[in-house]
């Protein structure tokens, strides 16, 4: 995928909230203007947009085709794809955390101590919950239970009717992104610990030190979490046991989730710069430096682009950009044109994007008649120059052609041969004469 060129930019009013969510043709986010945008992949331009007070937790959740948020009213909203309203219910209370959305309900907290819990389908209050502490992290919702953590380090376990199952002293405050999966949730602490926890025993699974805090929740990917830190180092821990399988260095601060592509994963940081680390083994596989942006919300990969939200640096305007994989080859000429009849010249082709390319030269003279009539001088090989002894004056059309099991380019150069006027053009005839006898 890399290195990585813009093909295209939207602009819209920001900033963003952090996550650009995709839909079938669809890609949505919301803004801390109160904004949800959808983007069409296809016509490749805003489509729809909702305006909604505005809120920092207003990011929308997607679940079933269908979009979710919360305001800064207390409203919560359902809306279709397509930008339609489904429902809207006018909880009239200050929505504190971004929403959480199962098969049957769509949730979150108001007044920061209040869980409640809407049917998804048509929006209305099914349960309310008072917590005994100040809910900080969370809430994430499971097939059977919902976990959030409290102010004072205790992690509080609910089941889908809102009664409480269980609560756990950790003793030390629980970050955002809590992931929740089947009989265990995975979260990180303030002080740098990482903890599987087992629902089901109502015990600690496991723990590891990290080195720094993870701020969003992990990419569960065959049987591996992803946990970017504050701290901009990128870790692979094993889901069962929590070993650390790699860990790599991040250009700066994340609290994006990462992105999958293909095998690799992408991870955007608080800097310019978007980074691929190989799945298995954590071999770095590229990065893309957009020097004159900074990166606003997770990767999104739909082949064979690259989408991200980004401030430009020099005017602060926000753009969702869309990036595709720069490939393309430059053909030089040593020494430049114009040169004479029997002197060597080399071409020399330098490419980019190409993993193991294989290189093939073209020669044509160019005449008034028409264009000029290429043929292979050197057939694909992996070497990337050529060396021509030209015979007479005249100009020619260089061609060269990349390819590799995926890609391919081409690009042409014009050189002129000039006639030379003096006693050493004889003396050069005769040793072309001479190279093509031996």
């Amino acid at each position: 995928f890399f290195p990585l060129q813009i093909k295209n930019r939207v602009n819209f009013s920001g900033p963003p909230l952090k996550y650009l969510a995709r839909a079938g043709d669809y890609l949505f986010w919301t803004t801390l203007k109160g904004e949800l945008l959808a983007y069409s992949l296809s016509q490749k331009k805003i489509v729809w947009r909702a305006s909604f007070p505005p809120s920092p937790f207003g990011q929308v959740s997607l679940f079933k085709n269908y979009l979710y948020w919360g305001d800064g009213k207390g409203q919560v909203r359902c809306y279709s794809q397509q930008g339609e309203q489904i429902w809207l219910n006018k909880l009239g209370k200050k929505i504190t955390s971004c929403l959480f959305v199962s098969d049957q309900y769509v949730g979150g907290v108001v007044d920061e101590y209040q869980l409640f819990a809407l049917n998804r389908k048509n929006g209305q209050l099914l349960w309310q919950y008072k917590s005994p502490e100040k809910i900080i992290s969370g809430p994430a919702c499971g097939e059977k239970q919902l976990v959030f953590g409290g102010e004072q380090g205790t992690l509080f376990v609910l089941d889908l009717a809102g009664r409480p199952r269980l609560s756990f002293p950790l003793g030390k405050q629980i970050n955002p992104g809590i992931l929740l999966e089947q009989n265990r949730c995975y979260f990180s602490t303030k002080d740098n610990d990482y903890y599987a926890f087992d629902l089901l025993r109502g015990k600690i699974a496991w723990k590891i030190t990290l080195g720094g805090e993870s701020l969003t929740g992990p990419l569960l990917w065959e049987k591996k979490l992803i946990i970017p830190l504050w701290s901009g180092v990128l870790f692979c821990l094993k889901k069962k046991s929590g070993e650390i399988i790699w860990w790599q260095p991040l250009p700066g601060r994340s609290d994006f989730q990462p992105g999958v592509a293909e095998d690799q994963i992408l991870v955007a940081s608080l800097s310019s710069s978007l980074v691929s680390f190989r799945l298995k083994d954590g071999q770095l596989k590229g990065t893309s430096d957009l020097k004159d942006y900074t990166l606003r919300s997770n990767p999104v990969w739909v082949n064979p682009f690259i989408y991200l939200l980004a401030s430009e640096k020099q005017t602060g305007e926000f753009f969702l950009l869309e990036m595709t994989k720069e490939v393309k080859v430059i053909l030089l000429a040593e020494p430049p044109a114009p040169r004479a009849p029997g002197e060597e010249i080399k071409f020399r082709a330098e490419v980019t994007g190409f993993y193991q390319p294989e290189f093939e030269f073209y020669l044509g003279q160019k005449s008034e008649e028409g264009p000029a009539e290429l043929k292979v001088q050197k057939p694909f090989s992996t070497e990337n120059t050529w060396i021509w002894y030209p015979e007479k004056p005249g100009k020619y059309l260089i061609r060269v052609k990349v390819k590799d099991l995926k890609e391919e380019a081409q690009a042409e150069l014009e050189y002129i041969i000039q006639e030379e006027k003096s006693k050493e053009a004889t003396n050069k005839k005769k040793i072309i004469e001479e190279y093509k006898r031996n």
